[in-house]
């Protein structure tokens, strides 16, 4: 079972010494949208390369560590 992504992303921020805001402008994406993917199991895969580039995470290891898209079980509820 994949780990929880969001807390490789914000451990590999803090030991680069990076802001979210820096993160976000390396991926063209906004600060509290990198909080949120602190905070997420799981990210659209089209999202991985950037952050995986601004972090410095192999892109593979980001992929293996991605949880399940659980946004269809939204309404199965």
């Amino acid at each position: 079972m994949a780990k929880h992504i969001g807390k490789m992303l914000k451990a590999a921020r803090l030991k680069l010494g990076l802001k979210a805001a820096e993160v976000g402008a390396a991926c063209n994406l906004t600060r509290s949208r990198i909080y949120g993917f602190e905070a997420a199991k799981f990210i659209l895969p089209k999202q991985l390369p950037g952050l995986a580039k601004a972090l410095r995470i192999p892109l593979e290891q980001l992929q293996a560590e991605n949880g399940p898209d659980r946004r269809s079980d939204r309404h199965h509820s």
